[in-house]
């Protein structure tokens, strides 16, 4: 995407340009994708996300906006979680029940069994990779939450393996605030979250609101709520659109390893003021052999 946060659609095989381990990767095929994707909302319930108040008020709004805006022939699924999964919403339910649990969560009271507890981020991402097994090209896992974790039986690096092996992409939309006299902002994902999203192609979307002095949690203004879900639009754009790569890997790939891609103009050079997001390590895959056809001689009188 350009500075602007627009999708460049108009790239070619010969745009692209990668390396792996030094050496240069062969782009065979560079197709804008038409294939809708599937996505699972993985919705943060717990204590810390549902205390009334604009942060559980912007998660929920996160969520209905893309339940509404993905495009009509996207696969929705939704998982809530707090110390474990509370709420599932499979691919065969569909939107309007997506769209139905979400709007009985809008309606929920303080000690409602549906929210509060504590949070079990990484447990309920292990989760959704289950539900979009198998796993097809464009599969999304889209998390809201305030990024906080201590619940889950798995670590972070433990389902990075499994997140490229689904070829799985990992957005977010984390909602955080800040106390008042320049406090430290609360409700930002962990370091050992951060990397893996971007290096599945994924992205994140920080919303930041303030306590006022008083101690209480402030409302968002109609200007910030306009920018909040403008900013959101982008992303969701980003989820079910994209470049489709068929790739030749000049070596053997072993283990899970990392690879560089980037955009370059018809000189060669790296085109600056573009953004590539793409998923950053290449499974372990075999040498394949190319045979070529023997030319034929032509048949004698």
């Amino acid at each position: 995407m350009d500075r602007k946060g627009e999708l460049v659609r108009d790239l070619k095989p010969e745009n692209f340009r990668g390396t792996f381990r030094g050496k240069p990767v062969q782009i065979r095929s560079a197709n804008w994708t038409t294939r809708a994707p599937r996505v699972v909302i993985v919705l943060d319930t717990s204590g810390s996300m549902s205390a009334p108040g604009v942060g559980w008020s912007l998660a929920r709004n996160f969520a209905s906006l893309f339940a509404t805006a993905a495009p009509l022939e996207t696969s929705l699924a939704l998982l809530t979680f707090g110390d474990r999964i509370r709420e599932r919403v499979t691919f065969d339910e569909g939107r309007t029940r997506v769209q139905a649990v979400l709007q009985g969560l809008a309606e929920a009271k303080p000690k409602d069994p549906r929210i509060g507890g504590r949070t079990a981020l990484i447990d309920a991402i292990q989760e959704a990779i289950l539900m979009l097994k198998p796993s097809r090209l464009g599969d999304v896992i889209y998390v809201i939450s305030d990024g906080g974790e201590n619940a889950s039986r798995r670590k972070p690096e433990q389902i990075v393996p499994e997140l490229f092996k689904a070829r799985t992409r990992l957005f977010a939309s984390v909602v955080a605030w800040a106390p008042p006299r320049g406090g430290p902002v609360l409700g930002v994902p962990a370091d050992s979250l951060t990397p893996v999203i971007r290096a599945t192609g994924g992205d994140i979307l920080t919303t930041l609101y303030e306590e006022d002095t008083s101690g209480r949690r402030s409302g968002i203004t109609q200007e910030q709520a306009k920018m909040f879900a403008e900013a959101a639009l982008h992303m969701y754009d980003r989820m079910v659109q994209f470049y489709g790569l068929e790739i030749e890997i000049p070596v053997h790939v072993d283990k899970l390893r990392d690879w560089k891609l980037e955009i370059v103009g018809p000189d060669g050079k790296r085109r600056n003021g573009l953004l590539v997001s793409y998923t950053r390590k290449l499974l372990p895959c075999s040498e394949v052999p190319v045979s070529f056809p023997r030319p034929t001689r032509p048949e004698s009188d």
